[in-house]
This record gives structure tokens, C-alpha cells and sequence, in this order.
């Protein structure tokens, strides 16, 4: 499914920069244009692999938790990206947050926790080890998350924005497909075994996918990656809502007090005027 999802973004931004070459370059067609820039600038476009490295990385380690926590434990304990994500871009982009959104985002993580449950059980098989694998999890997919957000605000790149976003997806797709290839390698699994069908159902998750996976390249432009975790909350809601419009899944008082903290702390975060981050050399 991601290996789909990530051609999908790769196609729709090749499109893009086809239809910008053929408004600056007419001599030349996007797939030479990419073709012959990719092996000119090779060595220059590796680091636009990392974030699909790291998710790769993200992936692992998902497999081993889900097996270590049970599943309410484990989304709430990686909520902690939350705070990691903070961290990193203080750290990338020289953003000092302030106390108060510092608290904002502890009510955000508080409120996530509310919404998924709020229940904690810790098995004798949940040891530091354990802890620790949680923690790298969230740690790398904060840091691609925030290393994403570096790449499509640079400036001083010789790839314009949805260029950079092509290379992005096509390393990812690469990464994917060798990810793929090895699990069916090691375990031996078809597409029916690795957990979906082709039909409606999935056609439109993988719609959702391309359009959510263009729409944070687009959010990081002009944001960060703190933004892209409230973006992330409110999705959990917004799911919610949806299910119980359209499914009749009854909304709890778990979920109406989580909202109440995210969109607290949500106006929280934004109450002080904050500067744009400053991209470091």
C-alpha cells in the first residue's frame, strides 16, 4: 500500500513539473528534463532519500511494538513525538518556543492520550528495551518529519519545490520497493497476505494517501512540523465524527474531552505571535 501510495505522489508531482518545464523549457520534456538532472545531480539529491530511509526504520520498529504493547498503550505512549518534534525543530531550525506553547503541547499529548483511551497497562514483556524501541520510534519519525520540513523550505537548493518533492516520493517508492520485495522474500506473502485487495475501498484509501502525503509537503512549506502534529490531532477527531455520521459509532466522553483539550491547547500554542523559522545554512 505505501509503495502505491508513494507512486501516486511521485506521478502527480511529475505531472507538475512537467507542466512548469513546458512553460519555462519547451526544447525540453519533463522526463528527460528529471532524467538527465537525477544523474547530473545525483550525489545532490541522495539526502532527499533520509526521510524514507528513516520511515523504513519507523516501519521495523512498529512491527516489533505492536507485538511488545497492547494497542491502546502503544498510541498513547508514541504521542511522545509530539514533544520529540518540538524538540527537533527548536533545535534545526533555531525556533525557541515559548513556555506557554511548551504547555500547549503537553495538553495536546494529554489530550491525545484522553482521546485514545487514556489507559496505560505496562506488561512484564514492556521493559526498558521495550521503552526504548517506543522512543526510537517516535524519535525517527519526528526527525523525518522534521528533516521533510527542511527539505521543502530550503532555499538554497538548485531542485525547485515539487522537484524536490518528485525525488522525495522517488526514493521512497525505491526504499518501498525493497522493503516489499524482502518481506515477500522472508515470509513469503502475496498482496492478499500482506493485508489488502484491490477494490473500492482500497482506491479510495490510497486517494486519501496521495492527497494527505501532497497536502503536508504543502503545509510544511509554509509551516512546521508542530503544525503538522495539531493537523495530525484533529484528524483523529475528524475520523470520529465520520464514523459516527456514517457508520453509527457512538462517540464517547473519552473523545469530546480530548477535542476540549486539543482545541485548547490548539489556541494555546497560537496565542502568542510566533516568528516563521529561520532556515539554517
Amino acid at each position: 500500500m505505501m509503495l502505491l501510495s508513494e507512486l501516486l505522489k511521485m506521478a502527480v508531482s511529475f505531472a507538475i513539473v512537467s507542466i512548469e518545464t513546458q512553460r519555462t523549457n519547451n526544447k525540453h520534456k519533463a522526463g528527460i528534463y528529471l532524467g538527465n538532472d537525477l544523474r547530473s545531480n545525483f550525489s545532490g539529491s541522495v539526502y532527499m532519500s533520509v526521510p524514507a530511509l528513516l520511515y523504513v526504520v519507523v516501519n521495523l520498529l512498529i512491527f516489533y511494538n505492536l507485538t511488545v504493547f497492547d494497542a491502546p498503550t502503544y498510541r498513547i505512549l508514541i504521542n511522545v513525538r509530539v514533544l520529540i518534534t518540538a524538540i527537533l525543530v527548536q533545535i534545526i531550525f533555531q525556533k525557541r518556543l515559548l513556555p506557554i506553547q511548551w504547555v500547549a503541547l503537553l495538553i495536546l499529548v494529554a489530550g491525545l492520550g484522553i482521546t485514545q483511551g487514556g489507559q496505560i497497562s505496562l506488561s512484564s514483556t514492556s521493559g526498558p528495551l521495550s521503552l526504548l524501541s517506543l522512543l526510537m520510534q517516535a524519535s525517527c519519525s519526528a526527525l523525518a518529519g522534521v528533516y521533510f520540513q527542511w527539505l521543502v523550505q530550503r532555499q538554497e537548493t538548485e531542485f525547485p519545490f515539487w522537484q524536490r518533492n518528485f525525488y522525495v516520493y522517488f526514493y521512497g517508492a525505491v526504499v518501498n520497493a525493497i522493503f516489499f520485495v524482502g518481506k515477500r522474500c522472508w515470509f513469503g506473502s502475496g498482496a492478499e497476505e500482506l493485508g489488502f485487495s484491490f477494490n473500492g475501498a482500497t482506491c479510495l484509501v490510497l486517494f486519501i494517501q496521495t492527497v494527505a502525503g501532497l497536502s503536508t509537503a504543502l503545509l510544511l512549506k509554509h509551516l512546521d512540523a508542530v503544525a503538522k502534529e495539531y493537523a495530525g490531532s484533529l484528524e483523529i477527531v475528524a475520523v470520529a465524527v465520520g464514523a459516527w455520521f456514517f457508520f453509527d459509532v457512538p462517540i464517547t466522553y473519552h473523545l469530546v474531552a480530548g477535542f476540549v483539550l486539543v482545541s485548547y491547547s490548539l489556541w494555546l500554542y497560537n496565542r502568542s505571535e510566533s516568528t516563521l523559522p529561520k532556515i539554517t545554512k
